[in-house]
């Protein structure tokens, strides 16, 4: 992803940084202005990153969490029992929003949210399939490879009457929301030496 980032325009610009590592412990700058996350934040230990972040950002900068996906696929019941039967979280939601958990877990205080207007998505079903294995509760490498062909075959199966060509339609929409990253309440009065920006 570094590679590919780094052949776009502007990629190699003087005042960009490229860092390779872990969110809670890679050397960061900043202070930064902005710090945004796609789908990424469900892989890391939210409090320590947020108490890093919260470090290093300007007093005014803002977290920026984008959350996105198919809507109303016909698909969907069938597809939630599948996953159920195969996830590693025991306590899986269809409903579940990662700003929500964040906000509920006292790690992220809202500010903004929008909503992109719904485009539509062509996607080979191959490529549908294995972005399921993404997700932290899908992951291949906390399944057999018998249990990740068990599912993947579920999942082929589960959309083969809406894929035309080996591929599916789907309409796609993000949500966008933005804030502040919360320090642990121990933390969030004295920030430890080695978190705060120099």
């Amino acid at each position: 992803m570094v590679a590919a980032g780094r052949q776009q325009p502007g990629g190699r610009r003087d005042n960009l940084r490229w860092i390779i590592g872990a969110a809670e412990t890679c050397e960061l700058g900043g202070p930064y202005a902005l710090v945004t996350a796609g789908a990424s934040l469900h892989w890391m230990s939210w409090e320590p990153l947020m108490a890093r972040l919260a470090a290093a950002m300007t007093e005014h900068a803002h977290l920026a969490i984008v959350e996105h996906g198919p809507q109303g696929v016909p698909w969907r019941e069938e597809l939630v029992t599948v996953i159920k039967r195969h996830s590693r979280s025991p306590d899986f939601d269809p409903r579940y929003s990662l700003v929500d958990a964040l906000r509920e877990g006292g790690h992220f205080e809202r500010v903004g949210r929008a909503e992109t207007a719904p485009v539509l998505f062509r996607q080979p079903v191959s490529s549908y399939v294995e972005q399921f294995h993404s997700t932290a509760s899908l992951a291949r490498e906390h399944m057999s490879s018998q249990e990740a062909a068990a599912f993947d075959r579920a999942i082929e199966e589960t959309v083969r009457p809406w894929s035309v060509d080996a591929a599916l339609e789907m309409t796609v929409a993000a949500t966008l929301a933005w804030g502040r990253p919360l320090a642990p309440k121990a933390l969030r009065h004295k920030i430890p030496p080695d978190l705060a920006v120099s």
